[in-house]
């Protein structure tokens, strides 16, 4: 049996609908597939999900993680619940799939080892030191100081916990070449490393019609995400203001603290909304034209999945691509830090129907193949094949 283990709550949104729409599907397999999480809500009532902790101490275990969140986890109490109650419910010839999600313990990873228990451990963003590199060059660029929300010894603390983990598991589910590339760098072995994709669930976009925003003669581009300088929201904002493009820019997502404070300026115009998180998208993507993503690191971001299968062309960068979008085909690949090409590619959208409709039309088809339930099957051929290879010796 596969048993999956996402370390915060499960609502079958945001962050936590990945993991809950493969289980879903890999639940129907012969690998009986189950999720094992912290807390889950309404919407991720489902026999597949084992929580560790009753529904209604969701309030108090948030207040707890965000009180703590620094804390590594050989030293969360919180981590210590879950894993101690998900190392319980293994049983023998059990698969331990690791969804990466701020952390695992090494006491957990070493317990399962001492099992002799197979560890597949999912990558959802490039290694630690990637992510440092990218997110330095972005300051340096834009003007911005040189700093990260922790110290320095906090930072190598992470990544020196990245590099034990990789190197106790058995493999590694790499959802981009991205993130293949900050492992093979290094020297996590390719052996180790099983390429895949992330996808869309159609049934989230069927379930109604309503429009989360009015109709305008212009065009509506839409951002979807934290609104922060990984995502390349700063750069995005910057050629929206210089592009004179008849239209919006709507911003579906938490507004990050640097954004905030530099680009106040290019929030403020009357052209830029900016909306709260919503669990439900859909609304959004119905009220859009274009949906724009020059992001500078990423994993695999759902949004470029959802809106090729709504049939919105997209703006986005090599990163935000991966191997899903094809330049001039489903959308504009381009350079996030030319924001001469991003102010081009956002006023070739803008103003020609006949590409959008043409970009769009490609991407729905595109995103066929990119169903939950499609990855999830490719999903089941790509761990099975590999654990039939036989799982790393444990030393």
């Amino acid at each position: 049996m596969l048993r999956t283990i996402w370390p915060w709550r499960c609502n079958d949104s945001w962050s936590s609908h990945p993991p809950f729409a493969l289980t879903r599907f890999l639940s129907r397999t012969d690998l009986e597939a189950e999720l094992w999480v912290l807390t889950r809500g309404p919407q991720a009532r489902a026999m597949f999900v084992r929580p560790a902790l009753p529904d209604r101490m969701f309030r108090t275990v948030s207040r707890a993680i965000r009180a703590n969140r620094r804390i590594q986890p050989e030293n969360d109490w919180i981590t210590r619940i879950l894993e101690a109650h998900y190392i319980r419910g293994l049983g023998p010839g059990d698969v331990a799939h690791v969804f990466y999600r701020g952390g695992c313990s090494m006491r957990m990873l070493r317990a399962l080892k001492a099992r002799g228990t197979a560890i597949v451990l999912e990558l959802s963003n490039s290694m630690g030191h990637t992510v440092t590199r990218i997110l330095e060059d972005a300051y340096r660029r834009a003007g911005w100081p040189v700093e990260h929300d922790v110290s320095p010894q906090d930072l190598q603390a992470d990544l020196d916990l990245q590099l034990r983990q990789v190197e106790a598991t058995d493999f590694i589910l790499s959802p981009s070449p991205a993130v293949t590339d900050s492992l093979l760098e290094l020297g996590a072995p390719r052996t180790k490393i099983l390429s895949t994709s992330y996808g869309w669930d159609p049934e989230r976009f069927t379930r109604g019609h309503t429009r989360a925003l009015p109709e305008i003669s212009g065009v509506t581009v839409l951002f979807v995400g934290t609104v922060c300088e990984r995502k390349g929201a700063h750069l995005l904002l910057g050629a929206w203001s210089r592009a004179g493009i008849d239209g919006r820019l709507v911003l579906l997502g938490y507004i990050a603290p640097r954004v905030a404070t530099h680009c106040a300026h290019l929030l403020n115009r009357p052209d830029v909304i900016c909306v709260p998180f919503n669990p439900d998208p859909a609304p959004f993507f119905r009220s859009a034209d274009i949906v724009a993503l020059p992001t500078l690191e990423e994993g695999s971001a759902l949004v470029i999945y959802e809106a090729m299968g709504v049939g919105l062309p997209l703006v986005t960068s090599p990163m935000g691509a991966g191997t899903v979008v094809r330049h001039e085909k489903e959308g504009l690949v381009v350079d996030p830090h030319s924001e001469e090409d991003l102010i081009a590619a956002l006023r070739r959208m803008a103003y020609d129907a006949d590409v959008r409709r043409a970009l769009g039309e490609a991407g729905r088809a595109r995103a066929q193949e990119y169903t939950w339930e499609k990855v999830a099957a490719r999903r089941y051929e790509l761990i099975t094949s590999a654990l039939a290879r036989g799982a790393v010796v444990h030393s």
